[in-house]
């Protein structure tokens, strides 16, 4: 018999010390909880051992997948380890806050990546990313770049072509024009010849916010072969992820259709000016978590006091 939920936490680095912290924060909300740690010694109980790099750490979702204990439940939510859901949420109402259901997945956003404003690494990536190298062929496990690109569409996403600023290996501004051309003079023709060029991806992909996502099992066996296969091929995970809901899943719900949204903080002083307001206490973040926030995102653990401690 199935359990309704797993709570699935992802480790970027082998950091076992934050386990007992995530227990005391999860352990009377969620009755199933695993833990994908790199490098674990042994993978038993509720810790499963996986492998890889954390830049494409879809690979370990598809190896939890593969697992046996992924059998046991009607849905995963897939956290990082710095992110910390409301504190309401929990197995019994997670669906009615994420918008879910069998045939429904979440993820925080998606993102067509060509009409991403400013210059974003990833585009680059993007726009270069292929299938096939002279050593790896992925294509035969993935949906062709036709039918890839007719599922973006069903999802009210598109594919479109990059211009070069998008995409050049630089930020797009002239002290980085600058410094590049004087490390490589002879890309100064390249660079002219290619301004006015646009770029198509080799193959489809869109973008989006990672660190969580919500997943009915119905999808798990094509789901956990795509992101196996795009982290053998080196996808970035804020393309892998989001590419590999798109290709499997009927429905996908982000914040952009709920009232609620996550609250992420992108620089380090709104990071430490968390932990000074909460006296880096977990107890007293949990206590002030506000009803309009899913979760906050990143939260150190390490740097914390939880509970019990």
């Amino acid at each position: 018999m199935k359990e309704a939920v797993a709570l699935v936490v992802i480790f970027n680095n082998h950091y076992p010390g934050n386990i007992q912290k995530l227990e005391s924060i999860y352990g009377d909300r969620f009755s199933n909880i695993i833990y994908l740690l790199p490098f674990a010694e042994e993978s038993n109980g509720n810790v499963v051992t996986v492998f890889g790099h954390s830049y494409y750490f879809q690979g370990y979702i598809s190896q939890f997948l593969h697992d046996q204990r992924a059998n046991h439940f009607d849905y995963f939510i897939f956290i990082a380890d710095d992110l910390l859901l409301n504190p309401k949420i929990n197995q019994h109402n997670f669906c009615e806050w994420f918008g879910v259901d069998p045939s429904t997945a979440f993820i925080p956003s998606l993102i067509n990546v060509h009409e991403h404003r400013g210059w974003w690494r990833r585009a680059r990536e993007a726009a270069l990313w292929e299938t096939t190298t002279d050593y790896l062929d992925i294509g035969p496990y993935i949906p062709s770049a036709s039918e890839a690109e007719s599922r973006i569409r069903s999802h009210g996403m598109s594919v479109g072509a990059f211009r070069y600023w998008q995409i050049t290996p630089y930020p797009p501004n002239l002290k980085s024009f600058l410094r590049y051309v004087m490390k490589q003079p002879s890309e100064l023709l390249n660079v002219l010849s290619s301004v006015h060029k646009t770029y198509r991806m080799n193959y489809p992909l869109i973008g989006g916010y990672s660190d969580m996502l919500i997943l009915p099992y119905r999808y798990h066996r094509e789901f956990r072969k795509l992101t196996g296969a795009f982290a053998t091929g080196r996808l970035f995970v804020e393309l892998a992820l989001p590419t590999a809901l798109a290709l499997t899943v009927d429905k996908i719900v982000t914040e952009k259709s709920l009232d609620r949204s996550g609250l992420v903080l992108w620089d380090k002083c709104r990071v430490n000016g968390l932990h000074i307001e909460h006296h880096g206490s977990v107890d007293t973040l949990l206590q002030k978590f506000s009803d309009r926030h899913l979760y906050i995102h990143p939260i150190k653990l390490s740097e914390w006091v939880a509970r019990n401690e």
